[in-house]
C-alpha cells in the first residue's frame, strides 16, 4: 500500500512537471 501511495506521489509530480514544461513551450511559441 505504501508502494503504491510512492507511486502515486511520483506520477502527480510527473504530471505537473510535463503540465509546466507544456506552458513554456505554448509560451516560447507565441513569443518567436
Amino acid at each position: 500500500m505504501i508502494e503504491y501511495e510512492e507511486l502515486r506521489n511520483d506520477i502527480d509530480h510527473y504530471l505537473i512537471i510535463l503540465f509546466e514544461y507544456h506552458k513554456v513551450s505554448i509560451y516560447l511559441k507565441l513569443k518567436g
